[in-house]
């Protein structure tokens, strides 16, 4: 999530339908797939690693993971979020593998986490919530924090989207079709109320932490399968949703359309 009082605020409000209005909803579930598929080809089967997690939401990726065997420090600056991942923790007897609180990112340095971490995972725009300035200086903070051979692997939301470009247009609201492509903050609905966003090419984000961090992959999350705003058109529309994400499966490894999807991933290892 998202990281100032204003956001804590607003994501605190949203916990409890967040995993109904997003992480279960079909397109939801295809996008937060095509992550894992690819979190999959990294993971290692014989060797629990030490993740930190930002902006970790309810806890559905930190609970996969954790299934897999890895060590997981779930945070987030909603405490509601974390309640219910604390939720989650109990139910399926992770108590063992996730350690999760509530953090402001902006004080990470200040948190004894007592280990080096093998993985840093952030997943669906919560670094989108900071500005350039302000990932920079998250770089420079999390280089500290990771072993050796550490990952750095982010999703985040670009300056283009080629569904919304579309969505726009066909609504005729044109002031909205190119509304990403800008370096302002842009104030963007959750819930009932608003959160400042800032959005960033793959270049961008590889520039920024070019610092610390060396960019080893990426690839496009969502550029068939559309944003999680259209999930009331297409809830009828289960074949059509299936059709778009086997064109994903087929699509997702031209790297160079990350620029133009919903999300991009992008894979960083600690120089």
């Amino acid at each position: 999530m998202c990281w100032n009082l204003k956001n804590k605020f607003v994501f605190d409000h949203v916990a409890e339908i967040y995993d109904k209005s997003f992480t279960h909803s079909r397109i939801g579930k295809l996008q937060r797939g095509f992550v894992m598929d690819y979190m999959d080809t990294i993971l290692p089967r014989d060797k629990p690693l030490s993740i930190l997690e930002l902006n970790c939401g309810t806890g559905e990726d930190a609970v996969y993971f954790a299934k897999k065997g890895h060590n997981v420090v779930a945070t987030d600056l909603s405490d509601e979020m974390i309640r219910v991942v604390k939720q989650k923790i109990g139910e399926y007897r992770l108590e063992d593998k996730i350690t999760a609180f509530s953090m402001d990112i902006r004080d990470i340095l200040n948190v004894d986490f007592g280990v080096k971490f093998d993985l840093i995972f952030s997943n669906f725009g919560g670094l989108n919530c900071l500005s350039a300035q302000d990932l920079g200086t998250l770089s420079n903070n999390l280089a500290p924090l990771m072993d050796k051979g550490g990952r750095l692997i982010a999703v985040i939301m670009p300056k283009n989207c080629l569904w919304e470009n579309f969505y726009f247009t066909a609504k005729f609201e044109w002031g909205k079709v190119f509304r990403r492509n800008t370096n302002k903050m842009l104030p963007v609905n959750v819930g009932t109320h608003d959160i400042p966003t800032w959005y960033f090419s793959p270049e961008e984000i590889r520039a920024i932490f070019s610092g610390d961090f060396r960019k080893i992959g990426q690839k496009p999350i969502g550029f068939t399968v559309p944003p999680s705003y259209m999930e009331p058109f297409f809830r009828n529309k289960g074949k059509a949703l299936n059709v778009l994400g086997n064109m994903e499966n087929s699509l997702n490894r031209i790297s160079g359309l990350a620029s133009f999807s919903d999300h991009f991933l992008i894979d960083f290892i600690l120089k």
